[in-house]
């Protein structure tokens, strides 16, 4: 199988609503800071008429849901033409380059090597058994090069969400009690789980199906 034929195939397909929504929520990603592309996208209308534009935010406007998008290409007004979409006028989205969409945004840092991700590891290690007094390890699965960056990112978040927790009496409390370690892990879903005093900590490689920091740090404490 070729690699473009096996990123298509990693689209999941989704109700045109459903896809709306959650390009809208990649827009409040956007909001908040975070890098996120942003994808065009053709909204093919059942009149026949088609729109193309970035998706801001889809809000449900009396019993139906519209859609927000950001009008985009030749034959605008002005830069902040937008256009209403009654959802029930939907007929089908086409996404433009849907396999860009999968990948890190433009601004996001480069994969390190293998050897160069393990050095972040266990500089991370020890810096949390300073804060922390004990060592919390962590298990990596096989690191293949597709699976750094996504690993990578990870750890960031992790050690981001972690510094704020441990800042706390009562996090930190509860990380030394219920923590010996954190196992990292790709699938096809992010989560985040507490088995045996091992927190499991679940990525993916599509970038806008990965849990934000905030996520993240709320699906921590709500396992501690």
């Amino acid at each position: 199988m070729n690699d473009l034929l096996s990123a298509l195939l990693e689209v999941e397909p989704r109700e045109p609503v459903r896809l709306l929504e959650e390009l809208g929520e990649l827009s409040a990603r956007a909001t908040d800071d975070e890098p996120v592309r942003r994808p065009h996208v053709t909204v093919h209308l059942k009149s026949g008429r088609d729109v193309t534009g970035v998706v801001l935010r889809v809000k449900h406007v009396g019993r139906a849901p519209v859609a927000l998008l950001h009008l985009v290409g030749p034959g605008q007004a002005s830069a902040f033409d937008v256009v209403h979409v009654p959802i029930e006028h939907v007929e089908a989205v086409t996404v433009h380059d849907v396999v860009a969409q999968g990948r890190p945004p433009e601004s996001a840092p480069a994969a390190p090597g293998r050897l160069d991700f393990r050095r972040k590891v266990a500089a991370w290690e020890t810096s949390l058994q300073g804060q922390l007094g004990v060592l919390i390890s962590v298990d990596l699965p096989e690191l293949h090069e597709a699976d750094l960056e996504p690993l990578d990112a990870l750890l960031r978040q992790l050690a981001t969400v972690l510094s704020g927790l441990v800042a706390d009496q009562l996090g930190r409390q509860a990380l030394v009690a219920k923590v010996e370690r954190v196992r990292f892990a790709l699938g096809s879903l992010p989560s985040v789980a507490l088995h045996q005093r091992v927190l499991v900590l679940t990525t993916v490689h599509a970038f806008p199906r990965r849990m934000t920091a905030a996520a993240l740090s709320a699906a921590i404490e709500a396992t501690l």
